[in-house]
């Protein structure tokens, strides 16, 4: 909400840069704070909550309105105070800069539901094998809620990885995240010999918008250059199909990308 305050500021110093009779000092200072302020509203993370918002606006309406029917009068606890905002502004600013927030990109639904299914394999140090193995159904869902997968795996762990594009300079500093993409889905073990001895199984998983797959496919490839698109990355998070008790797994978890890279929290519905 900080970054809306500034917004708010922003318009504050360019409507009272506009008021007559004034000096060409102080029109220059409103101009200066009303620019900084838009700055710092592009750097900061941009949360919106209505209530605090209108508050906000309201209070900063007041004062704009004072200043106009009673003057600029010059104060030191105002510098301060003023002084005080904008510097804590310009460290959040810092911070949100070289930090990049965690982002939620996508879900994975565990529904409990398992089936026996025959499954043929061979490892490369093993004849053909066959069996019948529990297989455990998992539902991958995009960041708005769309369900881009559903469909069961064999084993002991879920894997999904995603291509990631970062975005840094200029378009980090405009707000723009970082783009995932989740790329695919597939059955892992809890231990060497078990990953040695069963089968695995890896499926694609489809676009959220189709429309755009040709322009990601050209972006994370390289084949068109952007400065402030850096190169895409590869990252991995595994979830368990099956409790300790080796029961079929139910919940739900979110999928994260921050810059300890992809990663999984519980989500709670």
């Amino acid at each position: 909400m900080l970054s809306w305050t500034f917004f708010l500021l922003a318009l504050r110093s360019y409507i009272l840069a506009w008021q007559p009779k004034k000096s060409s000092t102080l029109r220059f200072l409103d101009v200066t704070l009303g620019t900084l302020s838009l700055a710092l509203f592009l750097l900061l993370p941009r949360e919106f909550h209505w209530m605090p918002f209108l508050a906000t606006a309201l209070l900063i309406g007041f004062f704009t309105y004072r200043r106009f029917t009673q003057g600029y009068k010059f104060s030191f606890q105002s510098l301060l105070g003023w002084s005080s905002l904008y510097v804590m502004g310009a460290f959040a600013a810092l911070i949100c800069t070289f930090f990049t927030a965690d982002q939620r990109v996508g879900k994975v639904v565990m529904t409990g539901n398992a089936q026996s299914e025959w499954v043929s394999w061979k490892n490369p140090r093993s004849d053909l094998e066959g069996a019948w193995l529990e297989s455990y159904e998992v539902i991958v869902e995009d960041s708005k809620g769309k369900e881009l997968s559903r469909q069961h795996l064999f084993g002991d762990l879920v894997g999904i990885r995603a291509q990631v594009l970062t975005i840094h300079w200029p378009f980090h500093l405009l707000g723009f995240s970082n783009l995932c993409h989740l790329e695919s889905l597939h059955n892992g073990y809890t231990t060497s010999s078990r990953h040695n001895l069963f089968p695995h199984l890896a499926s694609s998983l489809p676009f959220s918008f189709p429309a755009l797959q040709k322009l990601w496919t050209k972006l994370y490839h390289g084949q068109w250059k952007i400065p402030g698109i850096k190169t895409a990355t590869l990252e991995s998070t595994y979830l368990p199909l099956v409790t300790a008790e080796l029961q079929p797994n139910q919940g739900s978890y979110w999928l994260i990308v921050g810059n300890s890279g992809l990663t999984s929290i519980i989500a709670e519905d």
